[in-house]
């Protein structure tokens, strides 16, 4: 089951690099995750145990 997933998404990224990469997306991609990645730690460095 394990592998079916990174099966999947092998081909989904596979798939949709060549949108990502496309001029423009790329830096819009990595503000998005970015983003992301920075809001996940704000949210973590608030939590209690």
């Amino acid at each position: 089951m394990e592998f079916a997933w990174l099966m999947i998404y092998a081909v989904l990224g596979n798939r949709s690099s060549s949108w990502i990469f496309a001029k423009g997306r790329a830096r819009l991609f990595n503000r998005l995750t970015g983003g992301v990645f920075i809001g996940a730690g704000a949210l973590l460095s608030s939590t209690t145990r």
